[in-house]
């Protein structure tokens, strides 16, 4: 067992390597904003031979797309395999395309793909790409997808049954899917050959499939007194970054949150008195800071076995704690079921320094075992989580979430727990439920790839008891978009 000061002095050398961390990840990013408009006007796309002439050039005039756009199909494909086209093409249809390979009579591409849309929906819109621009002798089109970086299956579609598809209304997408295979493994393709030159712009290459991503968060809940309800809004900066490796996947998540208006200011006076060892309580005073470091994290994902991911990370995990955890799945793809354990061991952070980096010494640490079960038919899936709470608390909850076709997302939840907490309303109960809505705005494609998003909460303020943390990595989100249930369910967007 680790002495509990073993734990403190190692979470204290976390808290001096992420300040350095932080100073280091935000002049990278300013340089590179910098670099990338400063050589937009000389930017251009790169074939697999270096040494080759580039078609054209590709500009960076800022474009906004709510989702990828589906580009005609073309009668006649090129006279070889146009690489420079399919990046340029898919660039400009907002479809993340990455580490294209030839073999035989097939070609590979890897799909990094969005949550504004189905994931056929991607598929179809890169196979009219690769169609378009591929040699006539190329018969088989193998898309391998990703999702925050996560590897998912490998789906084999015939060149000349999607066009069939696509072109006569005597084929149908039940019967491409018929004829589809779907994998884990790829005997060819198992172990491509990294195309770190496929990319259109050197400098643009940090950032795709980098996720940048805008958020407007919005909290609200009912109050007691005459500031009814109670608001809290800010929009949150940051991005999301995936480098894959042979044996896992590094994840890294930076974000700022800048307040932007809210009425906490009377939330102890009209609710609650002061909680000296506030967990999630003391949210007024994180209110008050101008800015604050919302997430500051370096994790991996790997798998452990068969349909068995695991995450482990560290840094400030989310905007109240600064510590180390992580969690395993058991999903299997071609299920409507996981199965997962997450622990972390955090500190509070102070919210009265600046940007909420300093840490206090209240160390608190919780655990918890999760299960889903997913309803394909209505889109649905229902959770639940047991073990201990940030507050020491023992208890569960209970979640309903509805996902759309757009990527809109609500989730209702109820949390019961054995200690008692006071609601907006000045009462103390066990019990705590809430809803949350987030919703995909669209998003610009160039010069960078930055998702627009809304997440409006309903939920109590001022309750520690029943919190978790949030990390900024989820393995159940991760692998949603790779679920084969998904992909069947929505397949008939592959023409659209």
């Amino acid at each position: 067992m680790i002495h509990p000061r073993v734990c403190g002095i190692r979470l204290h050398s976390l808290y001096y390597y992420c300040q350095v961390l932080f100073v280091l990840k935000t002049t990278k990013l300013l340089l590179l904003f910098l670099l990338v408009f400063i050589t937009s006007n000389r930017t251009q796309a790169f074939e697999i031979d270096q040494n080759a002439t580039p078609d054209r050039f590709i500009g960076l005039k800022p474009t906004f797309l709510t989702k990828t756009q589906a580009v005609a199909l073309q009668t006649k494909s090129e006279d070889k395999t146009n690489f420079t086209a399919i990046l340029e093409q898919a660039d400009s249809a907002g479809i993340i395309l990455r580490n294209m390979n030839v073999s035989g009579k097939s070609i590979y591409v890897q799909l990094h793909l969005q949550n504004r849309q189905s994931t056929p929906q991607q598929i179809g819109h890169a196979l009219r790409i690769l169609h378009n621009n591929a040699a006539p002798n190329i018969e088989e089109f193998v898309i391998q997808t990703f999702y925050e970086g996560v590897s998912g299956t490998y789906i084999s579609i015939m060149r000349k049954e999607f066009i069939k598809t696509v072109n006569s209304a005597q084929s149908s997408p039940e019967e491409l899917w018929n004829n589809t295979e779907i994998t884990t493994q790829h005997e060819t393709f198992n172990q491509p050959k990294t195309g770190a030159n496929l990319v259109r712009h050197p400098i643009i290459n940090y950032f795709k499939p980098t996720m940048l991503n805008l958020t407007l968060r919005n909290k609200l809940s009912l109050g007691k007194g005459r500031r009814n309800p109670l608001y809290r809004s800010d929009a949150v900066i940051g991005y999301k970054k995936a480098d894959p490796h042979k044996r896992y996947t590094r994840l890294q998540a930076t974000s700022l949150s800048f307040n932007l208006k809210n009425n906490l200011d009377r939330l102890y006076l009209d609710v609650r008195p002061v909680n000296l060892k506030a967990i999630r309580s003391d949210e007024d005073i994180y209110a008050e800071q101008d800015f604050i470091v919302d997430t500051l994290y370096d994790g991996a994902h790997f798998k452990v076995a068969k349909d068995t991911h695991a995450l482990i990370g560290a840094g400030y995990i989310d905007e109240g704690f600064l510590g180390v955890g992580g969690e395993i799945l058991k999903r299997p793809l071609t299920k409507n079921w996981s199965l997962g354990l997450e622990g972390y061991f955090v500190d509070k952070r102070s919210p009265i320094s600046f940007g909420a980096l300093s840490i206090e010494d209240q160390k608190v640490w919780t655990a918890h075992a999760k299960f889903t079960y997913d309803m394909p038919k209505y889109d649905m899936r229902l959770g639940l989580r047991t073990g201990a709470y940030l507050d020491g608390d023992i208890g569960a909850t209970a979640s309903l979430t509805k996902n759309f076709r757009n990527g809109a997302k609500v989730e209702g939840f109820t949390t019961l727990t054995n200690k008692k907490d006071y609601d907006n309303f000045g009462d103390q109960t066990n019990l705590e439920a809430g809803l949350r809505l987030i919703m995909p705005l669209g998003g610009l494609i160039k010069p960078f790839n930055i998702q627009i998003n809304t997440d409006t909460s309903y939920k109590p303020f001022v309750r520690d008891s029943g919190q978790f943390i949030e990390p900024p990595f989820k393995l159940i989100d991760i692998t949603e978009k790779l679920d084969k249930a998904h992909i069947e369910k929505y397949w008939n967007d592959i023409t659209k």
